[in-house]
């Protein structure tokens, strides 16, 4: 049974591993795409937010759209930079002090694919990288498993035997 559960752990986790691994890593593509300065057409821009999710992302929007121009266009977008977590009240609120804040020096920029600019996003603050945790992710998560796994076969199987696998043979005896 318990050879079970650990196969069942493996599959799971590392699943659940790949979702976020492959989530962080267009979250860090995203997040080196060139930038540009932002206008909003208002001179109170709306800064509530609004949320909605895709398959891979969590976005948050903002009620009022900016504008930037970049290869001689102008693009328009409404979205923040992508979330691994759902804002709470008290996020969002801190979110919207940082946008004026940010607005009113000057330093709120938009990130956009340089490929299709139609694809951009504001980012607030220090976009950090998020690797860390998909290290203590992995290690919880898949190497875990596979330990409850080999304790199994060292539980189940004869112990002179995998005492022998697991310990130095001096081959000179």
């Amino acid at each position: 049974m318990l050879i079970f559960w650990s196969i069942l752990l493996v599959a799971i986790f590392g699943w659940r591993f790949w979702l976020r691994f492959e989530k962080e890593r267009r979250r860090q593509l995203m997040i080196t795409w060139p930038t540009r300065k932002i206008h909003f057409p208002e001179d109170d821009p709306d800064f509530r937010l609004r949320e909605t999710q895709n398959k891979l992302i969590r976005w948050n929007y903002l009620h009022d759209q900016y504008t930037f121009f970049t290869q001689g266009e102008k693009y328009v977008g409404n979205k923040l930079v992508p979330e691994e977590f759902q804002m709470g009240v008290r996020e969002a609120e801190e979110v919207e002090t940082n946008l004026r804040l940010a607005l009113e020096s000057g330093k709120l920029r938009s990130h956009y694919n340089p490929a299709d600019p139609q694809e951009n996003f504001l980012a607030i603050g220090h976009t950090h990288l998020g690797w860390g945790k998909l290290l203590v992710y992995l290690v919880l998560g898949v190497f875990m498993p596979v330990l409850l796994f080999y304790s199994y076969l060292a539980v189940s199987s004869d112990p002179e035997v995998w005492w022998q696998t697991v310990t130095f043979i001096n081959p000179a005896s």
